[in-house]
């Protein structure tokens, strides 16, 4: 029976190596982890709860953002900044929008990352909400996915 497990442990570490010896497997990993760590947090102990402390959480989104640059640097991401119309007046249409687009992509990278690729991950959720002023995104997509999320930017005309 140790034996067999064992033998099953050293197999599964072996698989787990494999995969995670490929830079882009190894980094995606780390951005899932951080990406859902920092969701979860922010969830259960920050805007559920009374007012979150940005602070806590500011070594969570440099990682993030480490983690999305440097897979920018190897071409696997592309970066784009857009400087949309004030949250006020744009936010339920928005969510409505981005959680369709979201969704759809979502089976593939996992919706808390997505939201870190979109910046409407935990930069969002704790910066400061000022009425007037435009909502800036810091994107990090897929090429693809970019397109779509520009397409769906101009369709709604959340854009300034």
């Amino acid at each position: 029976m140790l034996k067999s497990l064992l033998c099953a442990g050293a197999l599964f570490s072996t698989f787990t190596l494999g995969q995670a010896s490929d830079e882009h497997t190894q980094t995606w990993l780390e951005l899932s982890v951080h990406s859902q760590n920092v969701g979860q947090r922010i969830h259960m102990f920050g805007v559920d709860a009374d007012e979150p402390d940005p602070k806590k959480f500011e070594n969570d989104i440099k990682a993030i953002d480490a983690l999305l640059d440097s897979l920018v640097k190897k071409g696997v991401l592309k970066k784009a900044r857009f400087e949309l119309k004030p949250e006020l007046e744009i936010e339920e249409s928005l969510v409505v929008s981005v959680g369709e687009l979201i969704k759809n992509h979502a089976p593939q990278y996992g919706i808390y990352v997505i939201r870190e690729m979109m910046d409407i991950g935990a930069r969002q959720w704790l910066s400061e909400f000022k009425e007037d002023a435009p909502l800036v995104l810091n994107v990090r997509l897929p090429e693809p996915f970019l397109k779509e999320f520009q397409a769906l930017l101009k369709k709604n005309e959340f854009q300034k």
